[in-house]
């Protein structure tokens, strides 16, 4: 008579679909993880943009408009950060003032997609109402923070 042998571990097959499925997934997952990246650099960005909305209102406040002499330096706050190489004070004058946060090299850990460009924000009316995009820059919708999406 005959005994009953039990199966001891996985078919070639069963491997296979395993593989395909982890694989499946991988190319899923991947081009979103970069995507994330980008954006959750970026909000570095704007982070650090935002740092001066208040002291800036404050100076149009007290003095009137803002004056074309305006350095990012007079206001303390952070002008560099892990994935920001600067910030500059773009276009001043009057009720008119743009600010930029110009990106890290690739090279330095930022994400290839936002290397070396620009993230603009800006005040049109004394620092009361800000707006933030990407300037022509070319950096994508999907790449930007939530709040400066079009």
């Amino acid at each position: 008579m005959k005994t009953k042998q039990n199966q001891q571990g996985f078919t070639l097959i069963e491997l296979m679909i395993v593989v395909a499925i982890i694989g499946i997934l991988a190319a899923v997952a991947i081009p979103s993880y970069r995507d994330y990246t980008a954006r959750a650099q970026m909000s570095e960005a704007l982070s650090l943009l935002s740092g001066f909305k208040t002291g800036l209102a404050e100076y149009h406040q007290s003095q009137g408009s803002f004056q074309n002499t305006l350095k990012a330096t007079q206001f303390g706050s952070t002008i560099s950060g892990k994935y920001v190489g600067e910030v500059k004070f773009e276009n001043i004058g009057g009720d008119v003032v743009e600010l930029s946060a110009k990106m890290k090299k690739a090279a330095s850990g930022v994400a290839k997609e936002i290397a070396e460009k620009k993230l603009w924000m800006g005040s049109y009316d004394g620092g009361k109402t800000w707006n933030c995009n990407a300037g022509g820059s070319g950096i994508e919708n999907r790449h930007m923070p939530s709040s400066c999406r079009r």
